[in-house]
């Protein structure tokens, strides 16, 4: 019990030093499009990867590209975008590592919610709502690794198990 109570002090401490401490690291570039730019040259320039221009789009309020024209300013999060995009693979590898050790079945509860927040990331991050993407991806990281912790705790007391 006192082990489950410290991991969700950790946990929580963890997650409240990384969201109040993103908008102080949060490198965001503004640019101006130039006739020889366009949002998909931006999305590979900055994020190296050409789909994620709706990235751009969408976080600088714009609803369609037609809207954007040369000479526009527009924000790109370079840093927020690279945290998302690194909790999102630390959440899938977290995922895969608690299915691998049972979790499926001793924590399913848990590798359910990691896997839903991480979709849920991966939708808000294509919609520019980037705050609340990496909101739901570190929630993601930790719902996997408490589903490995909860697993590893069930094989130590099997007594506790109910299959």
């Amino acid at each position: 019990m006192i082990k489950k109570y410290i991991l969700f002090i950790v946990t929580i401490l963890f997650v409240g030093i990384n969201i109040s401490t993103l908008t102080a690291e949060d490198k965001v570039v503004t640019v101006t499009l130039k006739s020889d730019q366009t949002l998909r040259s931006l999305a590979i320039k900055y994020f190296g990867e050409p789909n994620d221009w709706e990235v751009i789009l969408f976080y600088n309020g714009f609803k369609s590209p037609g809207e954007v024209n040369i000479g526009t300013k527009l924000k790109i999060p370079v840093q927020l975008y690279k945290k998302i995009n690194k909790q999102l693979e630390d959440a899938q590898k977290l995922i895969s590592q608690a299915n691998n050790e049972g979790a499926g079945i001793l924590a399913k509860d848990l590798v359910e919610s990691a896997i839903s927040a991480q979709k849920e990331a991966v939708g808000l991050k294509k919609k520019g709502q980037l705050d609340l993407a990496y909101k739901k991806a570190t929630e993601s990281v930790n719902s996997a690794g408490n589903a490995i912790q909860q697993t590893k705790d069930k094989r130590i007391n099997p007594s506790s198990t109910i299959i």
